[in-house]
């Protein structure tokens, strides 16, 4: 198996927009339908806090993946 860069690069960067766009969305569809008192920032640190863990996530699967790999 060989480890590819530009690909673990462009995986990690998906998982930082589905971690990022999910809950910014989803944030804005409870806002109209619960009517909650969110404010817009408010969600954007929600985005940001789950897409960081998400990302952590899969910088550390990428290190596995990279640590499995011979020469």
């Amino acid at each position: 198996m060989v480890f590819n860069k530009t690909r673990a690069v462009a995986r990690i960067l998906g998982n930082f927009g589905v971690g990022f766009f999910g809950p910014l969305l989803a944030s804005n569809v409870a806002i109209s339908v619960f009517h909650s008192g969110l404010h817009f920032n408010e969600t954007l640190i929600v985005a940001a806090l789950a897409s960081s863990f998400q990302t952590g996530l899969a910088l550390s699967k990428e290190i596995q993946a990279y640590g499995e790999t011979r020469k």
